[in-house]
């Protein structure tokens, strides 16, 4: 009964981890929409052509005037204005090109490097939660064992849970190869998935990496790691819609097959019991990423 209860609290901690990754990309996903629609209707409101910009900064500075008169496409009465707010308008504007050329851009790099870090941080907690449950098993078959004192036992526990704890923490800081080379090869978790390979995790990781220490710009460490994206050392990298909502799909992907393996590795004879949990989850999941459900 100790084992099943073991197991059991195990897979809560699985799934826990599984839904904050899940709905953490969910919240993403929103996010990108909601940047979106925000940098359109700003640009919608401020948009002038550069040559009209231009012709009423012209206009401003050669003005002797308190009123500006300009006459708007699809307007049949000419507006007037005063200097100070064509100035306004003008500032206005200027700033709706800055945001139609550069704010979808910043959210998109804002994205990656955020569902790139909850990524890693789900790592780290799935191998901690799969850690302790080990000692626990371990613990369990000395007790009953009965091969050293209590006493002895509980300071051995003591020190296990510490060097464990130290060891996460140090995982935290290595780098995301370490993290799964960890799960891999100390764990013996070994997650593949459809939609998605181990090439295009790490080059998530590499765009992140010069976004967050190259100023976005393409370097030898990047073309090392994506050889066949296509850059140059020196170029920009700019992230599209379309590469953005593609790195959140690839971390729910990998997510999900890293609870499928561990439920897999670690479930024993609950197995049938605990897989039918993670299909509960899975569809309570998906019914939260259903479009339908949004506002």
């Amino acid at each position: 009964m100790e084992r099943e209860a073991r197991l059991y609290s195990l897979a809560d901690e699985l799934n826990s981890r599984l839904e904050e990754l899940v709905v953490g990309c969910m919240q993403l996903e929103r996010f990108h929409g909601l940047t979106n629609r925000v940098s359109e209707e700003l640009i919608q409101e401020s948009r002038l052509s550069d040559e009209a910009i231009s012709k009423i900064e012209q206009i401003i500075q050669e003005n002797v005037d308190s009123q500006i008169v300009i006459q708007v496409e699809d307007v049949d009465t000419p507006i007037e204005l005063s200097v100070t707010e064509a100035q306004n308008l003008v500032r206005t504007a200027r700033m709706g090109m800055e945001i139609e050329h550069n704010y979808t851009h910043i959210g998109n790099n804002m994205i990656l490097i955020y569902v790139t870090t909850l990524f890693e941080a789900y790592l780290v907690d799935i191998a901690r939660s799969v850690m302790m449950s080990i000692i626990t098993e371990v613990n369990e078959t000395e007790q009953e064992a009965q091969r050293e004192p209590a006493e002895y036992r509980a300071n051995l526990d003591e020190l296990i849970i510490s060097l464990v704890d130290r060891q996460m923490d140090d995982l935290a800081f290595r780098s995301i190869q370490n993290k799964i080379k960890f799960l891999q090869k100390t764990l013996n978790i070994t997650f593949t998935g459809k939609g998605y390979s181990k090439a295009d995790i790490n080059e998530l990781y590499a765009t992140r990496n010069i976004l967050v220490h190259n100023g976005g710009i393409i370097n030898r460490q990047y073309i090392s790691t994506a050889p066949k994206m296509g850059y140059e050392i020196g170029d920009k990298r700019e992230l599209d819609d379309e590469y953005t909502l593609r790195a959140i799909d690839i971390v729910r992907l990998a997510g999900t097959a890293i609870h499928k393996a561990c439920m897999q590795r670690f479930s024993a004879t609950q197995k049938p019991m605990l897989q039918d949990d993670a299909s509960r989850l899975y569809a309570r999941l998906n019914s939260y990423l259903d479009p339908e459900d949004e506002d």
